[in-house]
């Protein structure tokens, strides 16, 4: 164990850091408290070590895994579990049992592995290692890994005296800390996934530009805060390096965290690439981590952005209404209707009792349904059906106030998707003849621009709507943040508000776009279901309804009124940005 920390320490450069007077050594800076010691009267527990090389989510990957046990443990009941990387930093062990022995902290098994490494066959000591990729990817993967392969082995092990290992399976007793990319990989899990890991352990994190953890900062500043509690580490003499600024990307982090309302800690010294003051905060941290449990850690109410603060009611979030409606549309209607849709079946979830609603509704206007059903696209107006076009593979659509509708419209056997403009008695005038791929199509609520987004790209386009429903002046307009897991923002569908936000379904959750087409927040939904149809209803149009990816619908309350056909034009004024 001793030699694997010190290869990599060494690695990284850890183990050259002295004072600014070159004569102290930088351990010495930062002695160990006596809960990281040995103590007279406390029991100790046993460290298991063993090999793991069974993963599917890291195929042929090798690693070291320690767990370490307390003494006190029953093997009976479930423990809290804190996961560290790069093996047992922090003298874990030490920690954890004189905590316990105070009562200070419940009871738990520190799991701590190396990062996996895939040997090579015509030279075995060059292994392809893996910590950067597990570690500085920030995804879910990483998550996955821990919670669907990494915890369930630990469980399969037995203590030298035959105790089973019973790990809690609740994010609420999982804390995950690592130093350096390990830091990176535990904030990353642990944004990812908030409902597996609730509390955050971070020395000198890897905030950088090694893979995509740099616009970690960015992302906490927009979006809506997590149930999670923070204690970071960093130190003025840490690295600085073409990957970037330690010093500066840990003080980026820190304020984001501040902005965003969360509950956390940050301690910041004279320390530079080194574990040494994270080894002595560690038993400060785990009292600070765990203070208050078994209580659940909330998320904050407080953040300063002021577009969350605009949109979101506090105490409210998205509500699970209904499951199974997968292949469905969420259609808006009159200021308090919503229509789920499919190409079989039509159903009023709130608001107008209509008497009749027709299959495969993909947007209602004043007087005017577009339909699409069986691969035929068609107009209802006025109880009249009017066809408009056959062999249709996809169609977007969106309704104006003038009675036409905007559709994105994509025939079998063509890769991009043409931008039309239906009439209410189905004539259709093609706009854009090579618009986007797939994607989503939007009005803003003034009915001044037509949006309109590539699923297959990040790109969000504006056009100028002109007085006879033409468009014109094309241009790329929107920025939409892709997460590290997805090659696009897959945006699927998109909404307006009458002040003047966009709201897209795309892979990073429900970007809220301002006027001028910065993605300036962002919702996402229970444990990480990605949103593919959104729609106004309720109330004043102020319910945002949300169809996920796993065929569950979510309602949530929000400040917002969503435009649609049937509301009046409002006058949006806000500056250039």
């Amino acid at each position: 164990m001793k030699n694997f920390l010190a290869a990599l320490f060494a690695v990284c450069g850890l183990f050259n850091a002295y004072a600014a007077n070159g004569k102290v050594l930088e351990k010495d800076m930062f002695p160990l408290t006596e809960d990281s010691s040995v103590k007279e009267g406390v029991a100790y527990g046993e460290w298991i070590e063993t090999k793991f090389a069974d993963s599917k989510i890291f195929p042929g990957t090798e690693r070291k895994v320690w767990v370490y046990v307390p003494a006190e443990y029953d093997g009976k009941s479930k423990a809290c579990v804190v996961v560290l990387q790069d093996g047992p930093l922090y003298h874990i062990g030490n920690v954890i049992s004189n905590l316990l022995s105070k009562n200070e902290i419940p009871m738990m098994i520190a799991v701590a592995s190396s990062p996996g490494v895939v040997k090579g066959v015509n030279d075995a000591d060059s292994p392809r290692a893996n910590r950067t990729l597990e570690y500085d990817t920030p995804s879910p993967r990483f998550a996955d890994f821990i919670v669907s392969e990494l915890l369930p082995f630990v469980e399969t092990l037995r203590t030298k005296d035959g105790r089973n290992i019973i790990l809690s399976h609740s994010g609420n007793d999982r804390m995950i800390t690592g130093f350096s990319s390990g830091a990176a990989a535990a904030f990353n899990a642990a944004w990812a996934c908030p409902w597996e890991f609730s509390r955050v352990f971070t020395g000198a994190g890897s905030f950088t530009g090694l893979r995509g953890s740099f616009a970690n900062a960015t992302l906490v500043h927009k979006t809506e805060p997590k149930p999670l509690r923070i204690f970071l580490q960093s130190g003025s003499r840490d690295m600085w390096t073409c990957f970037g600024d330690w010093w500066s990307a840990n003080q980026s982090m820190v304020r984001a965290l501040e902005f965003a309302g969360y509950d956390f800690k940050f301690t910041f010294g004279e320390a530079s690439h080194a574990p040494f003051q994270a080894n002595m905060l560690t038993p400060e941290v785990m009292r600070y981590l765990w203070k208050d449990w078994p209580n659940p850690i909330k998320a904050s109410q407080n953040s300063r952005n002021h577009v969350l603060k605009s949109v979101l009611l506090k105490g409210e979030s998205f509500v699970k209404i209904a499951e199974n409606a997968g292949g469905c549309w969420l259609v808006m209607g009159g200021d308090s209707s919503l229509i789920l849709a499919n190409g079989k079946s039509a159903k009023l979830l709130a608001g107008t009792d209509y008497s009749s609603l027709s299959a495969g509704i993909i947007a209602r206007g004043k007087n005017s349904d577009l339909i699409l059903q069986d691969g035929v696209l068609k107009i209802r107006h006025n109880q009249k059906f009017f066809e408009v076009a056959k062999n249709i593979k996809y169609a977007k659509a969106i309704a104006l106030k003038a009675g036409y509708f905007y559709a994105l419209l994509s025939k079998n056997g063509e890769e991009k998707s043409s931008l039309v403009k239906i009439t209410h008695t189905g004539d259709i005038a093609v706009l854009d003849g090579n618009a986007v791929s797939d994607g989503a199509v939007a009005v803003s609520a003034n009915e001044n621009w037509l949006y309109v987004f590539d699923s297959g790209t990040r790109r969000g386009y504006n056009y100028k709507i002109l007085a006879d429903g033409a468009v014109d002046y094309k241009q790329e307009f929107f920025f939409l943040h892709v997460p590290d897991q997805y090659d696009s923002t897959l945006a699927a569908s998109a909404v307006c508000d009458d002040g003047g936000l966009t709201y897209v379904a795309t892979s990073a959750g429900i970007q809220i776009c301002d006027y001028n087409g910065r993605s300036a927040a962002i919702l996402e939904l229970p444990e990480g279901e990605r949103p593919l149809i959104l729609a106004f209803g309720g109330e004043n149009m102020s319910e945002l309804y949300v169809l996920g990816d796993r065929g569950n619908i979510f309602k949530r309350k929000t400040k917002a009124s969503g435009a649609s056909a049937f509301t009046k034009l409002p006058k949006i004024r806000v500056g250039a940005g």
